[in-house]
Formats: structure tokens, sequence, C-alpha cells
């Protein structure tokens, strides 16, 4: 059992809710950006703080000794042009981790910037991308 884990099961009043959600990084937007967007986040994957993999495996290792509710299939959407999406890439501490190791922008440095523009089209046009919403639930009865 995990520290948090343990930690949940101490500090969990009678019927208390734990409630553990992040958006995984498998987006959909389209097909050509989609297999971009995965080779870059294969590229910045070693740069994201320890306890990723947790989001990577859809908190499939995570399994707090607790009754589990039922948990909806929940989405994030957004509407975003090719301006705005690589905004959404510099919000990554992935990104954030490689500037400071590296001083340069991965996204431009190794090239995906052209990638994304070649494979997004007109860089005015706006694509609805969309994020799984990992969402698991506990409560102490």
């Amino acid at each position: 059992m995990s520290k948090f884990e343990k930690e949940c099961l101490r500090i969990l009043k009678p019927n208390g809710i734990v409630a553990i959600w992040a958006y995984h990084h498998n987006i959909s937007v389209n097909t050509a950006v989609e297999i971009i967007y995965q080779e870059f986040y294969r590229t910045i994957r070693p740069y994201f703080p320890q306890g990723r993999e947790h989001i990577d495996n859809f908190y499939k290792d995570i399994n707090i000794d607790l009754p589990k509710l039922d948990s909806p299939e929940f989405r994030q959407t957004k509407e975003m042009n090719l301006d705005d999406f690589i905004e959404y890439l510099k919000s990554f501490s992935a990104y954030a981790e490689y500037l400071r190791n590296h001083n340069k922008c991965p996204i431009v440095k190794l090239g995906f910037y052209d990638k994304f523009r070649e494979s997004w089209g007109d860089s005015k046009k706006v694509y609805t991308v969309v994020w799984p919403i990992i969402f698991k639930c506990y409560i102490n009865k």
C-alpha cells in the first residue's frame, strides 16, 4: 500500500469521500495531429515529475481499501486553433522542466512546431480538442 493510500485511510472521516482525478494525455483532435502529439508526449515524458506514471496508466495502480463508487465518464473539450494548442503544450510541467534543463523550447528545438503546423493545416482552423478525464472515487463507510 502506498503512502498516499495509507494517508487516505488515516484521515478520511466516516462517510468521507476520496475523489482522484486528472485529465489524460490521450487527446482527440484529428489523426495527423494526434500522431505528432503522441510523439511529442513520448519525447518530453522523462521531464514530467515522478508520479506521472499513475496518470499514464489511468490510476489503475491506485486502489484504496474502501468501497469504490461508480464513476461516470468525463471528458473535457476546448475549441483551439494552432496557437491555442501550442500554448496548451507549453502548460505541461515537462515543458517547463525541459526548458530549465536545455534553455530551449522543445516544441521548436525538436522540430515539433513545424510538424504540428503541417498536420494542423490552416493555423486559424479551429478543432475541438477532447481529453478523457480519469476519475476514481471511494467512500469510507
